[in-house]
């Protein structure tokens, strides 16, 4: 039977910067199981996104959310 689960923002991050914890964890799930993020992570990793004045820092935080989604 496959479960479903609903990702907070702070396991959206994890993921994006590949916590080895949250990754191992991922990896033990069924290939049936699926993961989703609700409308209030994407809003809260967005404002964070256009919020960020350090530009170096704000690509990197792209860039994790990028990964993320895969």
């Amino acid at each position: 039977m496959s479960k479903t689960y609903l990702l907070d923002s702070d396991t959206y991050t994890f993921l994006g910067e590949e916590n080895t914890m949250v990754l191992a964890h991922i990896r033990t799930l069924s290939p049936e199981d699926r993961g989703y993020i609700s409308f209030a992570t994407v809003g809260e990793w967005e404002y964070g996104y256009h919020n960020m004045l350090n530009l170096p820092l704000r690509s990197k935080i792209r860039a994790a959310g990028n990964r993320s989604i895969r």
